[in-house]
């Protein structure tokens, strides 16, 4: 996908990722706070839960989500100087910071003396009111609003992209690529993206999870076909990411998301059923893709060319 941005001069990614770096801010500034000041009580005591999901499916679908979306940078990779070395630090600087931020939430919670279904309920900012008042409480509120700010902001910038590339590929209407004169964006398909993720708010958020996981699923698996077809009809072609394994091993890598999508889709139909209707809807947009591109592609559809 590292293709996307080819020839529609396309800027935006500056001034989000100086958004992003403010907004993180925000946001770990009121977990610091309530680190240090859970950390200092030192009259918390242990306190075991019993689990407090009634479905393993519903458990794991809410663990894949939170950690989806990595690929999505690929899609404004043309805009990222030294991709490739940009990239890799930058994950391995998220994943740590979110590890550690997990696992402190997670000491602090058991120590606290929160009941589980409290926590479920109230969240984190419930958690800063027990340790250190309402207004620690407070801006981790503030902080959390932060964080969705920061997240809707990165998801418009990757998935504004797609349309913009599906319309100079005729797949969509033109206007989608058309730039804005001064910050050389694609404002049409920014509009059209926000206006359909903002409107996805009124559907309770376990849905939209199981949504957004079925989805991501089915994208990532035409990703992974299109990696093992590659390698082995192009095996030498000059790539600017390149995964170190074979397509044995490639085929292994797929495997391995899919057994845990699996999982989690048989517990969550299996389980309350609450979310049958969720994974019903999805199945129901994956199978009007194939269908809609029949529709699309007869001589209208350009070939993409990687860009080395």
């Amino acid at each position: 996908m590292i293709w996307l941005n080819a020839g529609l001069n396309i800027r935006g990614i500056v001034p989000v990722g100086k958004t992003a770096m403010f907004l993180t801010i925000a946001v770990m500034c009121p977990f610091l706070i309530l680190f240090f000041t859970g950390f200092i009580h030192t009259d918390f005591g242990v306190v075991h839960h019993p689990a407090a999901m009634k479905s393993i499916g519903m458990a794991i679908f809410t663990i894949m989500w939170n950690f989806i979306g990595w690929d999505n940078a690929t899609t404004y990779a043309s805009e990222v100087n030294k991709p490739i070395r940009t990239y890799l630090k930058a994950i391995f600087i998220a994943f740590s910071s979110i590890y550690i931020v997990y696992i402190a939430i997670t000491w602090l919670a058991l120590h606290s003396g929160i009941s589980g279904s409290e926590f479920a309920d109230k969240g984190i900012p419930y958690l800063g009111e027990l340790v250190g008042g309402k207004w620690l409480g407070t801006i981790l509120s503030i902080g959390g609003m932060a964080s969705m700010m920061g997240i809707f902001c990165a998801v418009l910038l990757s998935v504004s992209r797609v349309p913009a590339a599906m319309g100079k590929d005729h797949l969509l209407p033109r206007m989608f690529t058309k730039s804005h004169p001064r910050y050389q964006t694609p404002y049409i398909s920014i509009i059209a993206c926000a206006t359909i993720v903002s409107l996805l708010i009124f559907l309770p958020l376990a849905d939209l999870i199981v949504m957004d996981i079925c989805l991501y699923t089915g994208g990532v698996s035409l990703e992974f076909a299109a990696l093992i077809s590659l390698r082995k009809k192009e095996p030498e072609m000059q790539r600017p990411f390149r995964i170190p394994l074979r397509r044995y091993g490639l085929l292994l890598l797929f495997l391995a998301p899919t057994f845990i999508f699996v999982m989690a889709l048989v517990g969550s139909v299996s389980g309350s059923g609450e979310n049958t209707p969720a994974v019903i809807y999805a199945v129901i947009a994956l199978i009007s893709g194939p269908l809609v591109w029949q529709f699309v592609k007869p001589g209208k559809a350009q070939s993409p060319k990687l860009k080395s």
